[in-house]
């Protein structure tokens, strides 16, 4: 999504926990020419969200475009067998308040101006999951922080949406098992392999600057 942003000609913030991953990714984007920003931030620690666009501010003085796209989600597990400490809450802590926190602060710094948020939910949101329970409660949870912050932020022209792709090939779901694969969502993630992410990439890009005006509080 960041080459999709920079792209576009945007200046980019990037943030991550792990440093290593936005180090490099810095790297391409510099070598391209781009003007980049990279903070290694933990989106559940409220401290390092708001030094992370207090650094924003700093930098440009406003912002125009965010997409919130931390998450987690875990190992299949029954509702019953799930652990509250090492399960649920660390999934809840980044997707749902993690998100929240990001995106009042982008509220926050987009006052005044018509600027646009896109949030990444899931599939999970609008549905079932049998064994993720957290991830799926979290990204219900994202579609519904998005649509009352769209009602909430429309008549000052801010444009606040959610994007709810199916399970994408990445590091997590490339280390599955292959019984994994076969209980993972809808079997979109089976041994077959998942979709790459370009088209997740270009619906946030295109959704985020004034190409989406018309769009909000949608997933």
């Amino acid at each position: 999504m960041a080459h999709a942003f920079a792209a576009r000609g945007a200046h980019v913030a990037l943030a991550s926990r792990t440093a290593s991953d936005l180090d490099s990714l810095a790297a391409e984007l510099g070598a391209a020419g781009g003007d980049v920003l990279a903070l290694a931030t933990d989106v559940a620690d409220e401290t390092a969200v708001r030094a992370l666009f207090d650094a924003v501010a700093a930098r440009w003085g406003r912002l125009d475009a965010a997409c919130n796209a931390a998450g987690m989600s875990g190992m299949p597990t029954a509702i019953t067998a799930m652990s509250i400490a090492h399960t649920f809450d660390p999934i809840i802590a980044v997707n749902l308040r993690g998100l929240l926190l990001c995106m009042r602060a982008e509220i926050a710094l987009m006052r005044g101006g018509a600027g646009a948020i896109v949030n990444i939910a899931s599939t999970a949101g609008v549905s079932g999951w049998p064994g993720l329970s957290a991830y799926a409660g979290s990204k219900h949870g994202v579609i519904g922080l998005t649509r009352c912050a769209a009602l909430e932020c429309a008549a000052e022209g801010s444009r606040i949406k959610a994007v709810s792709p199916g399970p994408i090939e990445n590091d997590r779901i490339g280390a599955l098992s292959d019984a994994a694969r076969r209980n993972s969502p809808r079997g979109a993630a089976g041994t077959g392999g998942a979709p790459h992410g370009g088209g997740r990439r270009d619906s946030v890009a295109v959704l985020a600057p004034s190409g989406g005006r018309m769009v909000g509080g949608a997933q």
